[in-house]
């Protein structure tokens, strides 16, 4: 059976530098230091005296927190308006957020009202609107009202902002909308999909017993194919990696899946919202623009994602990586003093 993997090229938004959102005329960070999690305005002054164990990336507005083993919440002024007392949760989308009680998922609204009561074995965020979640062993695609608009399902994962893969009850894999619209039917040789992109879709695929990466459109016609690795699609920018000399190298490609930049980077981000990180031979970190000029120069031991203007940035100090921010000019904003920093995005 075809074996459902979610391939996340991009690197963890936390480890990565996402962004979170964020509605204020200043700009603010998280930082962790030793376990602790908390936020920093742009003088580098705490502006909270909590700390959390985490503070995730979230959206509309609200953060979500982690302490004493349970989840809450934080508004855009940081005040904690749902208190840590969910067994697991997750962030808000389309107003609603799925909360986990014992061992069921059901969701609330911003004002900590159940919205859906905690009666599914576990429930994913909505989208448009809609949602999956998974009850008595089914998949079920449902709207806010709770009410199933789907065949069951035996599996169904997102893998991509807009996109899940399922295997309907006869067995059959297939590539669905956020809607739970049909998209495409998935061969047994597609292994994961890495993500879905104007009617493009990046997968991981088998050729003869070697697993390779490609890019088909929904009619599964091959645009790109037999690459060893690649990355979803973001901005219209992706990368492709292929290994010669025993060493992954990286190349640069636009929507028409054409190569922008040759194959010179041994490694790269691709979730930012302006540049785009990547590492040169020396293993050092730099910052490109879309049509692969090089933008900030290659200083750098890790970078995460720009954000809104904004990119974490490390460098190693006697083995110990401590971070800081730079902006678009490759300005010091945060000096390196923390374990990782990241911004949080103004809406």
């Amino acid at each position: 059976m075809l074996k459902i993997i979610v391939l996340l090229i991009l690197l963890s938004l936390l480890l990565l530098g996402g962004c979170n959102s964020f509605n204020d005329q200043d700009r603010h960070f998280i930082i962790n230091n030793n376990g602790e999690f908390s936020i920093i305005n742009d003088k580098n002054i705490r502006i909270i005296d909590r700390t959390y164990e985490y503070i995730d990336q979230s959206s509309e507005g609200v953060l979500r927190i982690y302490r004493n083993y349970k989840w809450g919440f934080l508004d855009n002024q940081f005040n904690e308006v749902i208190r840590p007392e969910y067994s697991n949760a997750q962030n808000f989308s389309s107003n609603l957020a799925a909360i986990q009680i014992d061992a069921k998922w059901g969701y609330i609204n911003s004002e900590n009202d159940i919205i859906l009561p905690a009666i599914f074995d576990w429930a994913g965020d909505f989208i448009d609107g809609v949602s999956v979640i998974k009850d008595q062993d089914k998949y079920f695609f449902i709207e806010k009202s709770g009410e199933k608009i789907s065949s069951p399902m035996q599996s169904c994962m997102r893998v991509f902002s807009n996109a899940y893969i399922a295997i309907d009850e006869k067995g059959n894999h297939m590539l669905l909308d956020s809607q739970g619209n049909h998209i495409i039917a998935l061969g047994d040789d597609i292994i994961s999909v890495v993500g879905y992109y104007e009617d493009m879709i990046s997968c991981e695929y088998t050729l003869d017993g070697v697993r390779k990466y490609k890019i088909i459109d929904v009619n599964g016609n091959v645009l790109l194919d037999d690459k060893d690795s690649i990355t979803p699609f973001v901005n219209a920018r992706a990368f492709y990696g292929e290994i010669y000399a025993g060493k992954m190298h990286w190349s640069l490609i636009g929507s028409n899946c054409k190569k922008i930049v040759p194959a010179r980077f041994m490694n790269a981000i691709i979730n930012s919202d302006e540049l785009l990180g990547v590492q040169n031979a020396e293993g050092k970190w730099g910052f490109i623009d879309t049509h692969g000029a090089l933008v900030i120069d290659y200083l750098y031991t890790q970078v995460g994602s720009f954000c809104d203007g904004y990119a974490p940035i490390a460098q190693d100090f006697g083995g110990v990586l401590r971070w800081g921010i730079i902006d678009l000019k490759g300005e010091i904003v945060i000096p390196f003093e923390y374990d990782y920093i990241y911004p949080i995005r103004k809406e």
